[in-house]
């Protein structure tokens, strides 16, 4: 059942990423592929600078994950408090893929652009450090400038995030974000070789209407999850009552004999 649900979420995000993330993040890859990476230097010198990259954001996800599942564990404290997250969290995947088909200019609301307050302390060493990353030579910038990207505000890294507040344990969450890292490689990946031209293909609506269908699908399933674990609760408080009442009576009766 958990290998199936991991499947359908990189299928999801794998789909997210070909119709959102190449245009969102797309110019991070194009920036450091044009100023970093030379025409005349080896093939495999280039590969292995974006799998850095790549790698560097999955670390930053895959922390996401740890901390939203940690959050998640304190909140649902009680089975009731659990079930009021889950639904709560299915209806926020559910407004979330309605708003990032029909109204992705609704999504830019959540997705603060950085340089726009360039007076934000968090703006000048944002800026700072991706200069510093830029500049360097060392390989390791590929790295930094991963995580970097990975930290970003992102609607999608909202998205997965928000699912991985649900996850049974810190270490399920992490998993989340780590499928979520992984299936944006492809297409990050293929953008440091082809400069974008994916986000002008005819696919693109395709994958927006698969990541439409998922997206609604796992925020459907959270909902339902929320209303059985609350209805669970109370049929378990009522089985309490009749068995307490059932034994109230039983020594009633004891007593009169």
């Amino acid at each position: 059942m958990m290998e199936t649900s991991l499947i359908s979420l990189f299928v999801m995000a794998l789909s997210m990423s070909f119709s959102h993330c190449v245009g969102m993040c797309g110019g991070i890859v194009i920036a450091y592929s044009s100023a970093k990476i030379h025409k005349d230097t080896s093939k495999a010198y280039q590969i292995f600078s974006h799998i850095l990259y790549s790698l560097g954001r999955v670390s930053s996800y895959t922390i996401i994950g740890v901390v939203s599942a940690y959050v998640g564990y304190k909140i649902s404290a009680s089975i009731q408090a659990k079930g009021i997250l889950f639904i709560i969290v299915g209806v926020f995947l559910i407004l979330f893929a309605i708003l990032y088909v029909f109204f992705p200019k609704a999504i830019s609301y959540i997705e603060p652009s950085l340089p726009k307050n360039p007076q934000n302390i968090l703006s000048q060493s944002f800026k700072r450090f991706f200069v510093y990353l830029m500049q360097s030579q060392n390989l390791s910038s590929f790295y930094g400038l991963g995580i970097l990207n990975g930290l970003l505000p992102c609607g999608m890294v909202y998205f997965f995030a928000s699912y991985a507040l649900t996850a049974p344990s810190a270490v399920a969450g992490g998993l989340i974000m780590v499928v979520f890292g992984l299936a944006t490689i492809l297409p990050m990946f293929t953008l440091g070789f082809i400069t974008g031209k994916i986000n002008t293909s005819s696919f693109r609506n395709i994958f927006l209407k698969i990541s439409f269908v998922l997206m609604l699908g796992f925020g459907g399933i959270s909902v339902y999850k929320g209303i059985s674990i609350l209805q669970g609760k109370s049929h378990t408080m009522e089985h309490q009552m009749n068995m307490n009442h059932t034994d109230h009576h039983l020594s009633h009766q004891m007593d009169m004999q």
